[in-house]
């Protein structure tokens, strides 16, 4: 399966010729008129004739062959004389009065049938625009120039409406096509810019109509068949770069494609959108050299631009204009008929086009009842669900005779997976109206295929859509029309095309799903949700709770939920774990003689799914699940049908109504059943299969009932099956051999429509399902080693503020918390203390995917960002915490292991938080600034040797970093960063502190006693310490785990970072206990005052500095908030009153901020 858009031979490699005009060699000056030292050299007609002006000249150029008085070529009446070739350079000419449209091509693109052209021949006239087309060779600057004024040629013909001319050169120089297209005029818009902005909304607008004998009569319009057909062969035959170049607006033609206007056309809609899904795929050529231009000046991709536009046609078509209410009535002879004209008089658009079109007929109608899904939205089980196979991007798919595959049983016969779901109890079914699973229809038949249906021909315009998973195209369901209601279906007449809302959506959703295919999460949340840092789940990824139970998959999943899930998910990944034993599945004694299996498997992860579902999760691009331990039962057929379909086959157990759809499936399970997977997922596209060696396995899934059928099922969806095979007690030789015959049955049981792949495992299937030996990177100690009373304190102080919310009144509103960045390796939410719920956790990822799989802000590399946000959600549990990871990774050094942050990655992620609007950014890392070194350098060599500065990759991502760091600054961001735990290393050599050392808080570690670590180096670029040796986790008493101690100033940083929030959240809470109180709006201002002057680096300093205003003794650097937190935590606790209690705390406040500045 490839991940990249593969088109077909005819849309790469187009031929890109030179368009440049030929320069006149006869001597012409301006106007075109014959200098006086060329006329000596000609004979006298050829004098006669270049003394005209250039108007004069071809225009007898034109009388001579239209009255066939010269003959172009060698073809035609022998006895006329050949035209000149110093007549045809004429043609080639140019009036100068004319900037735009100076030649006699944009002449003829305006008009082939105007005065001078009306009477040349069909025949020659092909041959003069042939002649014209050929490259412009010897082209000076100022011709140059002057081709850069002009329109582009199939501009005007678009603009005059000119098709014929443009089916000229679609017949005659197809290889002239892709320049023609590529070239732009003032605007820097090509002509694929404008047929989308401009021609196709000329065709589809409204058009003033005039009354003529009581008769409406329309002027005279483009035709929206021919407009389409002709836009089909542009966006076939377009270079890759015309359909990524941008215009002054920065939009692409793909931009102006997906206005809704457009992809909501009443006439002609799903042509339009199988051209635009073609556009969409092609556009993708270029991303990686041109990833700017998906976003135009508003910073709008194509997705973003659909939406505007949606919203605005809506606002201006919410009500109709008040004078289509004044209609032209015709006479009419009866109610019906009059009711009719009325109704097509009133129709604004000329939507009627397709009804009139002798080859059209429109497509089947749907059932009663039927939706009109996208893409692949959920799959209703109440019917039929017939999904069209894919085909070409411009023809609708036709319906085949039925066929059966070599060795396939009759229809009529019982096979494998001939199976009906009854109903069930909570829905009952109709006796009209069975359920089936989508597969089978009520005769337990496989569907057969859709019959033909007479439509537009494109197939000779575009090639096939490619069918592999990254680029599968996203096709409505249609119903067949049972045989005893065909009399009734409607005539092409009266039946009505697929709704314009429908497949504008359609496309919306295509659209959607190819970002999410085809991008890295952070591409596809900026080009789906804007550069907004948004911490939507395009993904799930548990592997980090591999091994872990499934109740606490399901919290991860709750947890994750606060950020919501997008409907469909990139992948999810599932690993092996741990199992307890389900009380379904224990043996037990039916009636006191039949004995449950005592080897059933699994059903545990029906929960995930359905906490899926719960989530809004409904469709899954790829679906791995661990089912493969050796020491675990694997789960049950029964259960991965209720996982998926949301129903067992038989209809047993409890049931959830909706269903998750599959496209690439890989369920780990040996051996498993292809009746399980065309139950649960028809519409899969990739299939992995896992085989322990036996033949009777391989025999059923090569049979016609097994793959064949599925692919069959899926209306030719399925594409690729990969076999993961072990030889079992089988010899090798014998095991290539049978996967050689299964290959070669595959192949001709499906007509080679499915492509079979395999992996060998001689040694047996490696089973992920042991935990990490590396876990999470922890500080030794034991818990006899000191604690620190700093950390104590704060701990006491927490306990002691959480007892005040409730006494803040039902009036006051929650406070604001505080939104902490925490820039790091990701955070394990199962590790996460988040005392009692209260802490609220969302993030992004900006680490670079590894093997399609994404690296989630959820997981931590090395465990070092679980510890930082543990250290800072300690101190301040009221926090919004954002969790940016960053790619780092550790190298070997002769004195440990050595910590390597990516600057780029950084760099995006500072860039995350100020879009974000964090108030405070945690950094617990240092980058080696070498940039400086670098640059200094690089300045010496240029000035000795005179040339340009060429910057390597890691001084571009540090000027990154450091442009990331001057825009937290402009957007008041406290900042927050360590020390870098080596003596060797001054504040002014590292990052992010050599930024902005006068506004960054660079934190160094304290011993218990809040003594300055010695291994922190450079004391004076300090700006704070705090506590950072021997540091203890938060002790559980319902965890079985020995407490952990962390030391350096990374954990300083993360209690730093805390404590600031502290202090700002206090604030806030005074804020709120005010707000409602009208008698003292002074204080209110007050608080709110501060509330904003916190967010300064200089105000935070002061107030930090306030906790040793009663210690002057002390190190000023070391805050000693046993005097100050200590005291009114002892305070408040030892108060009865509500007032006072909350009067302990706003003094506390009072006392942190009456040095604020707030200018």
């Amino acid at each position: 399966m490839e991940d990249e858009v593969s088109l077909d031979d005819s849309l790469n490699g187009i031929d890109s010729e030179s368009s440049d005009e030929d320069v006149d060699e006869l001597g012409e000056g301006e106007g075109g008129e014959i200098t006086a030292k060329a006329l000596t050299d000609v004979p006298n007609e050829e004098t006669r004739f270049l003394a005209q002006s250039w108007e004069e000249r071809w225009k007898e150029v034109m009388e001579l062959l239209a009255t066939g008085k010269a003959r172009w070529d060698e073809s035609g009446d022998p006895h006329t004389d050949l035209l000149e070739d110093y007549k045809k350079e004429v043609l080639k000419g140019r009036d100068e009065r004319e900037k735009t449209t100076p030649t006699i091509l944009h002449m003829l693109a305006k008009n082939l049938k105007a005065n001078d052209f009306k009477n040349v021949p069909d025949n020659i006239l092909k041959k003069v625009i042939l002649y014209l087309l050929q490259p412009r060779e010897n082209t000076s600057l100022t011709t140059e120039t002057k081709l850069s004024e002009e329109d582009p040629i199939l501009k005007v013909a678009m603009n005059f409406d000119n098709d014929k001319f443009i089916d000229y050169i679609l017949a005659l120089a197809p290889g002239k096509l892709p320049d023609l297209l590529d070239a732009r005029d003032a605007a820097q818009s090509n002509c694929l810019h404008y047929a989308f902005k401009v021609q196709l909304h000329k065709v589809i607008h409204k058009v003033p109509r005039t009354r003529q004998k009581m008769q409406v009569v329309q002027p005279k319009r483009p035709s929206l068949t021919n407009t389409l057909k002709i836009l089909a062969q542009f966006v076939k035959n377009a270079k890759a770069k015309t359909i990524a170049a941008i215009d002054k607006e920065g939009n692409t033609p793909v931009h102006y494609a997906l206005d809704y206007e457009l992809c909501s056309m009443k006439s002609k809609a799903e042509n339009y959108g199988r051209i635009v899904k073609h556009l969409i795929l092609r556009s993708d050529q270029l991303r990686k050299q041109m990833p700017a231009n998906e976003f135009n000046l508003k910073n709008e991709s194509p997705y973003l631009y659909f939406l505007r536009t949606k919203k605005e046609w809506i606002g201006e078509n919410k009500k109709p204009p008040r004078e289509e209410k004044s209609i032209i009535k015709l006479p009419k002879k009866d109610t019906t008929s009059g009711a009719k004209e009325t109704k097509e008089i009133k129709e604004p658009e000329a939507i009627r086009e397709i009804n009139n079109d002798a080859e059209t007929d429109p497509p089947q109608p749907l059932e009663k009842g039927a939706k009109m899904p996208g893409a692949i939205a959920p799959t209703e089980y109440q019917g039929v669900s017939e999904v069209q196979p894919t085909g070409s991007i411009l023809q609708p798919q036709r319906r085949e005779k039925p066929t059966t595959a070599p060795g396939t049983k009759k229809l009529n016969q019982s096979y494998p997976g001939s199976r009906v779901i009854p109903p069930t109890a909570a829905e009952p079914t109709p006796t009209t109206a069975k359920a089936y699973p989508a597969s089978l229809n009520a005769n337990n038949t496989p569907p057969e295929p859709l019959a033909r249906q007479k439509t537009l021909t494109f197939e000779h315009i575009l090639a096939e859509v490619p069918s592999g998973f990254a680029t599968q195209p996203i096709l409505l369901p249609k119903t067949q029309i049972p045989e005893n209601e065909k009399q009734s279906a409607p005539s092409r007449s009266n039946a009505n095309t697929k709704d314009a809302g429908a497949v504008a959506e359609e496309i919306r959703e295509f659209l959607k799903l190819h970002y999410i295919r085809t991008r890295s999460e952070m591409e596809a949340k900026e080009l789906l949700y804007g550069k907004v840092a948004s911490d939507k789940n395009l993904y799930f990824d548990a592997t980090n709770h591999r091994l872990k139970s499934v109740d606490q998959v399901c919290d991860l999943i709750e947890k994750l939920s606060a950020s919501k899930f997008e409907d469909t998910l990139s992948y999810v990944n599932i690993p092996a774990l741990s199992h307890v034993q389900d009380k379904a599945s224990t043996p037990k004694q039916d009636g006191g003689s039949q004995q449950e299996n005592p080897c059933l498997g699994h059903s545990s992860l029906v929960s995930v799914f359905d906490k899926l579902v719960s989530v809004d999760v409904r469709n899954i691009l790829r679906l791995h699940v661990e089912d493969r331990d050796p020491d675990v039962p694997a789960h049950t057929d029964a259960a991965i049908e209720r996982a998926i379909l949301g129903q067992e086959f038989f209809g047993s157990g409890n049931t959830r109504k909706e269903a998750i759809k599959v496209e690439l499936w890989d369920w780990k399970k040996i051996d498993l059943s292809i009746d399980v997977i065309r139950f649960a997922a028809p519409e899969v596209v990739q299939v992995n299969l896992y085989w322990s060696g036996n033949k009777t396995v391989l025999t059923a899934w090569a049979c016609a009932e097994g793959i064949p059928l599925l692919h069959r099922v899926s209306q030719g969806k399925l594409k690729t099956v990969i076999l993961h095979a072990t030889p079992g007690i089988e010899s090798r030789e014998r095991m290539i051999k049978m996967i050689e015959n299964f290959k070669k049955e595959i192949k001709e049981r499906t007509e080679e429509k499915v492509k079979v792949e395999h992996r060998l495992y001689m040694e047996g299937f490696p089973v992920g399902s042991k935990l990490d030996d590396d876990g999470h990177a922890t500080a030794g100690g034991s818990q006899g080693a000191p604690q620190h009373d700093w950390v104590e304190t704060m701990v006491k102080f927490r306990h002691t503020l959480s007892s005040l919310h409730g006494l803040l009144g039902d009036k006051a509103p929650e406070p604001q918390r505080i939104k902490v960045a925490l820039i790091d390796d990701g955070v394990d939410l199962s590790n996460l203390d988040t005392y009692g719920k209260v802490v609220k956790a969302s993030g992004l990822s900006y680490c670079p995917p590894s093997k399609r799989m994404e690296k989630p802000w959820h997981e931590s590399t090395n465990g070092h960002g679980t510890i930082m946000a543990n250290m800072i959600v300690r101190i301040n549990p009221w926090v919004s915490l954002d969790v940016m990871r960053i790619h780092d990774s550790k190298w070997h050094h002769p004195d440990g292991e050595v910590r390597t942050i990516n600057a780029g990655s950084a760099a995006k992620a500072i860039e995350g938080a100020i879009l974000r609007q964090a108030d405070i950014i945690s950094m617990s890392w240092t980058i080696r600034n070498l940039a400086q070194k670098q640059s200094a350098s690089s300045s010496n060599q240029n000035d000795k040797s005179g040339k340009d500065e060429i910057k390597s990759p890691q001084e571009i991502a540090i000027n990154a970093l450091q442009t990331a760091i001057d825009r937290a600054r402009e957007a008041k961001i406290l900042m927050f960063c360590s020390a870098a735990d080596d003596i060797k290393i001054l504040g002014k050599d590292s990052l992010p502190f050599s930024r902005a050392p006068d506004y960054i808080f660079r934190i160094g570690a304290a011993l218990n006693k809040g003594q300055r670590d010695p291994e922190s180096e450079d004391p004076k670029s300090m700006t704070y310490y705090f506590p950072g040796n021997q540091v203890a986790e938060e002790w559980n008493p319902r965890s079985g785990k020995t407490v952990q101690y962390h030391n350096g100033s990374s954990v300083s940083t993360a209690l730093a970072a805390g404590f600031a929030s502290l202090i700002m959240y206090m604030n806030n809470m005074m804020r709120a206990r005010y707000k409602p109180i009208r008698t003292e709006p002074k204080e209110y201002d007050t608080f709110d005052e501060w509330a904003r002057g916190l967010k300064d680096s200089g105000n935070m300093r002061r107030a930090f500095n306030n906790n040793n205003n009663r210690r002057p003794n002390t190190d000023p650097k070391f805050l000693p908030v046993w005097s100050t937190f200590g005291e009114v935590a002892e305070r408040i606790n030892n108060e009865i009153d509500r007032e006072r209690k909350l009067g302990e705390l706003e003094k506390l406040v009072r006392s942190l901020c009456h040095w604020l500045d707030n200018d």
